[in-house]
Protein backbone atom coordinates (compact mmCIF):
# COMPACT_ATOMS: atom_id res chain seq x y z
CA UNK A 1 0.00 0.00 0.00
CA UNK A 2 1.59 3.49 -0.56
CA UNK A 3 0.96 5.90 1.81
CA UNK A 4 2.56 8.78 0.24
CA UNK A 5 4.36 10.15 2.48
CA UNK A 6 6.29 12.55 0.80
CA UNK A 7 2.64 13.84 0.03
CA UNK A 8 2.37 16.82 2.20
CA UNK A 9 -1.50 16.83 1.91
CA UNK A 10 -1.15 13.88 4.00
CA UNK A 11 1.63 14.69 6.14
CA UNK A 12 1.55 18.69 6.61
CA UNK A 13 3.96 21.21 5.68
CA UNK A 14 6.98 21.55 8.26
CA UNK A 15 6.27 25.30 9.72
CA UNK A 16 6.91 26.67 13.09
CA UNK A 17 3.13 26.40 13.92
CA UNK A 18 2.23 23.80 12.56
CA UNK A 19 -1.35 23.32 14.64
CA UNK A 20 -2.14 26.34 12.56
CA UNK A 21 -0.61 25.92 9.45
CA UNK A 22 0.55 22.36 8.51
CA UNK A 23 -2.46 22.05 6.49
CA UNK A 24 -4.26 24.32 3.95
CA UNK A 25 -7.49 25.59 4.76
CA UNK A 26 -9.76 23.25 5.32
CA UNK A 27 -12.42 22.17 2.67
CA UNK A 28 -16.08 20.99 3.41
CA UNK A 29 -16.72 17.55 1.87
CA UNK A 30 -20.58 17.59 2.57
CA UNK A 31 -22.54 15.82 0.54
CA UNK A 32 -25.58 17.80 -1.00
CA UNK A 33 -23.27 20.00 -3.05
CA UNK A 34 -25.67 20.36 -6.16
CA UNK A 35 -28.71 21.04 -3.65
CA UNK A 36 -30.86 23.92 -4.73
CA UNK A 37 -31.43 26.05 -1.71
CA UNK A 38 -34.87 27.01 -0.67
CA UNK A 39 -35.90 30.57 -1.09
CA UNK A 40 -36.20 32.37 2.30
CA UNK A 41 -39.78 33.16 2.26
CA UNK A 42 -40.43 29.30 1.32
CA UNK A 43 -38.14 28.06 4.33
CA UNK A 44 -41.22 27.70 6.66
CA UNK A 45 -43.62 26.15 4.35
CA UNK A 46 -41.31 23.50 3.16
CA UNK A 47 -40.26 22.42 6.90
CA UNK A 48 -43.83 22.12 7.33
CA UNK A 49 -44.26 19.93 4.12
CA UNK A 50 -41.49 17.75 4.84
CA UNK A 51 -42.48 16.85 8.62
CA UNK A 52 -46.26 16.84 7.65
CA UNK A 53 -46.43 12.67 7.69
CA UNK A 54 -45.65 10.19 10.28
CA UNK A 55 -42.65 8.70 8.18
CA UNK A 56 -41.07 5.99 8.17
CA UNK A 57 -41.12 4.18 12.02
CA UNK A 58 -37.18 3.39 13.39
CA UNK A 59 -34.51 4.71 15.64
CA UNK A 60 -34.82 8.42 16.35
CA UNK A 61 -33.02 10.74 18.25
CA UNK A 62 -33.15 14.20 19.39
CA UNK A 63 -30.44 16.58 19.37
CA UNK A 64 -30.62 20.12 20.71
CA UNK A 65 -27.71 22.75 20.37
CA UNK A 66 -26.17 25.24 22.70
CA UNK A 67 -24.08 27.68 20.92
CA UNK A 68 -22.22 29.00 23.62
CA UNK A 69 -18.72 28.21 25.16
CA UNK A 70 -16.44 30.14 27.43
CA UNK A 71 -13.39 29.55 25.59
CA UNK A 72 -12.62 27.44 22.24
CA UNK A 73 -11.21 24.42 22.60
CA UNK A 74 -8.35 23.95 20.11
CA UNK A 75 -9.35 21.03 17.98
CA UNK A 76 -12.98 22.33 17.72
CA UNK A 77 -13.92 24.07 14.44
CA UNK A 78 -17.80 24.92 15.56
CA UNK A 79 -17.65 27.62 18.00
CA UNK A 80 -19.74 30.32 17.23
CA UNK A 81 -20.83 32.68 20.52
CA UNK A 82 -18.97 33.57 23.59
CA UNK A 83 -21.32 33.01 26.71
CA UNK A 84 -23.23 35.88 27.64
CA UNK A 85 -26.29 35.96 29.60
CA UNK A 86 -27.75 38.28 27.20
CA UNK A 87 -27.42 36.52 24.64
CA UNK A 88 -28.09 32.91 26.38
CA UNK A 89 -31.13 34.48 27.48
CA UNK A 90 -32.75 35.71 23.82
CA UNK A 91 -31.49 31.94 22.19
CA UNK A 92 -33.23 30.08 25.12
CA UNK A 93 -36.73 31.91 24.42
CA UNK A 94 -36.27 31.37 20.77
CA UNK A 95 -35.35 27.83 21.01
CA UNK A 96 -38.27 27.50 23.46
CA UNK A 97 -40.70 28.32 20.46
CA UNK A 98 -39.02 26.52 17.99
CA UNK A 99 -39.19 23.51 20.29
CA UNK A 100 -43.21 23.44 21.04
CA UNK A 101 -43.63 24.33 17.16
CA UNK A 102 -41.67 21.56 16.30
CA UNK A 103 -43.20 19.06 18.88
CA UNK A 104 -46.81 19.41 17.19
CA UNK A 105 -45.61 18.43 13.96
CA UNK A 106 -47.12 15.12 13.23
CA UNK A 107 -43.80 13.66 12.32
CA UNK A 108 -42.71 14.35 15.72
CA UNK A 109 -45.24 12.29 17.58
CA UNK A 110 -45.69 9.90 15.20
CA UNK A 111 -43.19 8.04 17.18
CA UNK A 112 -41.10 7.62 20.48
CA UNK A 113 -37.62 8.91 20.42
CA UNK A 114 -34.49 6.54 21.77
CA UNK A 115 -32.08 9.40 22.49
CA UNK A 116 -32.06 13.49 23.38
CA UNK A 117 -28.78 14.87 23.19
CA UNK A 118 -27.87 18.28 24.60
CA UNK A 119 -24.51 18.99 22.33
CA UNK A 120 -22.70 22.11 21.43
CA UNK A 121 -21.25 24.27 21.93
CA UNK A 122 -21.24 23.75 26.26
CA UNK A 123 -24.92 23.35 27.13
CA UNK A 124 -24.03 23.58 30.59
CA UNK A 125 -23.65 27.25 30.43
CA UNK A 126 -27.44 27.51 30.64
CA UNK A 127 -28.15 28.43 34.26
CA UNK A 128 -29.63 26.28 36.79
CA UNK A 129 -32.92 27.14 35.86
CA UNK A 130 -32.84 27.06 31.85
CA UNK A 131 -31.39 23.19 32.21
CA UNK A 132 -34.76 22.47 34.19
CA UNK A 133 -37.18 23.63 31.92
CA UNK A 134 -35.52 22.83 29.02
CA UNK A 135 -35.48 18.99 30.56
CA UNK A 136 -39.11 19.01 31.75
CA UNK A 137 -40.29 20.56 28.02
CA UNK A 138 -38.63 17.82 26.40
CA UNK A 139 -40.32 15.11 28.82
CA UNK A 140 -43.99 17.26 28.33
CA UNK A 141 -44.06 17.41 24.70
CA UNK A 142 -41.90 15.53 22.73
CA UNK A 143 -42.82 11.43 22.64
CA UNK A 144 -39.68 9.42 24.39
CA UNK A 145 -39.06 5.54 25.13
CA UNK A 146 -39.41 4.56 28.40
CA UNK A 147 -35.68 3.60 28.83
CA UNK A 148 -34.44 7.14 26.60
CA UNK A 149 -31.31 7.84 27.28
CA UNK A 150 -30.81 11.58 27.80
CA UNK A 151 -27.46 13.19 27.54
CA UNK A 152 -26.05 16.85 28.50
CA UNK A 153 -22.59 17.67 27.17
CA UNK A 154 -20.74 20.06 29.19
CA UNK A 155 -18.09 21.03 31.30
CA UNK A 156 -17.26 20.37 34.70
CA UNK A 157 -15.67 23.17 35.64
CA UNK A 158 -18.60 25.25 37.03
CA UNK A 159 -21.05 22.30 36.83
CA UNK A 160 -21.80 23.47 40.91
CA UNK A 161 -24.18 21.28 42.50
CA UNK A 162 -27.42 23.22 41.78
CA UNK A 163 -26.83 23.15 38.27
CA UNK A 164 -26.46 19.29 38.68
CA UNK A 165 -30.19 19.37 40.50
CA UNK A 166 -31.45 20.99 38.08
CA UNK A 167 -30.92 18.59 35.79
CA UNK A 168 -31.56 15.97 37.84
CA UNK A 169 -35.37 17.15 38.09
CA UNK A 170 -35.59 17.97 34.89
CA UNK A 171 -34.73 15.12 33.72
CA UNK A 172 -32.37 15.95 31.17
CA UNK A 173 -29.40 13.54 33.04
CA UNK A 174 -31.16 10.13 32.75
CA UNK A 175 -27.63 8.29 31.85
CA UNK A 176 -24.87 9.83 31.52
CA UNK A 177 -22.88 13.42 30.92
CA UNK A 178 -20.31 13.68 28.48
CA UNK A 179 -17.50 15.97 29.55
CA UNK A 180 -15.38 17.83 26.82
CA UNK A 181 -12.16 17.26 28.54
CA UNK A 182 -12.58 13.82 28.36
CA UNK A 183 -14.55 12.97 25.19
CA UNK A 184 -13.75 15.56 22.36
CA UNK A 185 -17.09 16.26 20.25
CA UNK A 186 -16.14 15.63 16.14
CA UNK A 187 -19.46 16.88 15.05
CA UNK A 188 -22.39 19.45 15.19
CA UNK A 189 -25.08 20.98 13.61
CA UNK A 190 -26.15 24.43 14.22
CA UNK A 191 -29.86 23.83 16.01
CA UNK A 192 -32.25 21.56 17.25
CA UNK A 193 -32.26 18.32 14.87
CA UNK A 194 -34.51 15.29 14.66
CA UNK A 195 -32.85 12.39 13.11
CA UNK A 196 -34.83 9.28 11.42
CA UNK A 197 -32.23 8.90 8.67
CA UNK A 198 -33.18 12.60 7.78
CA UNK A 199 -32.02 15.83 9.59
CA UNK A 200 -34.40 18.72 10.43
CA UNK A 201 -32.87 21.95 12.00
CA UNK A 202 -35.66 23.50 14.05
CA UNK A 203 -33.33 26.06 16.40
CA UNK A 204 -33.53 29.77 15.58
CA UNK A 205 -30.43 31.07 14.54
CA UNK A 206 -29.21 34.33 15.80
Amino acid sequence: MNLELNNPDITGKHTPDPLRFAFDKKKGPHAGGMAKPIPPQQTQSALENAFSDSGEKGPRCLYIHIPFCRVRCTYCNFFQYASSKKLIAEYFEALKTELLWKAAMPWTQAYPFQAVYFGGGTPTDLSADQIKELGEMIRAYFPLTPDCEITLEGRINRFDDRKFESALEGGSIASLLVFRALIPRFAAQPSVLMMEMRYLSVCSIL
